[in-house]
């Protein structure tokens, strides 16, 4: 008989292919925790007492207005700008996009085994006053086995 199917299913495979599998979804985790702590920290003030503000900063900004022809015309004019600090800043941010598992199985052992039977009869009568009756049944068994 054939174990190769006994050693595959005694192979922990849930492990194998899971355990990868869960390895990436609790970087995943950690990455959207990590990502969340960074932007709570650094874009927003923590006041006690306080609902938690924006931190923005503010750039002063001149346009010169009126045509390009026209030296005469041209004016400045100069605008604050106030935008979210977390605008100008790159977010620490990691996503798996695909995994890969390449599972290579080896079986370093097989056996083989086979089983044959061979029965035979044979009967003889006479024919006298009396009758001779003969019966012969022979039954052969042989099992070979093989193992690499």
């Amino acid at each position: 008989m054939l174990t190769q199917g006994k050693e595959l299913a005694a192979l922990d495979f849930a492990g194998i292919i899971g355990g990868p599998l869960v390895a990436v979804i609790n970087a995943q985790a950690k990455a959207a925790v990590t990502t969340t702590n960074f932007i709570q920290n650094f874009a927003f003030t923590n006041t006690p007492g306080q609902p938690p503000q924006l931190k923005t900063v503010q750039f002063n900004f001149s346009q010169i207005l009126g045509s390009a022809l026209s030296s005469a015309n041209l004016t400045s004019d100069e605008t604050t700008i106030q935008v979210p600090l977390l605008t100008i800043i790159p977010i620490p941010y990691i996503r798996v996009d695909a995994l890969s598992i390449n599972l290579n199985v080896s079986l370093q052992s097989t056996s083989s085994t086979s089983l044959s039977n061979d029965f035979a009869m044979s009967a003889s009568t006479g024919g006298n006053f009396f009758v001779n009756f003969s019966v012969t049944v022979t039954d052969k068994i042989p099992i070979n086995s093989a193992a690499r």
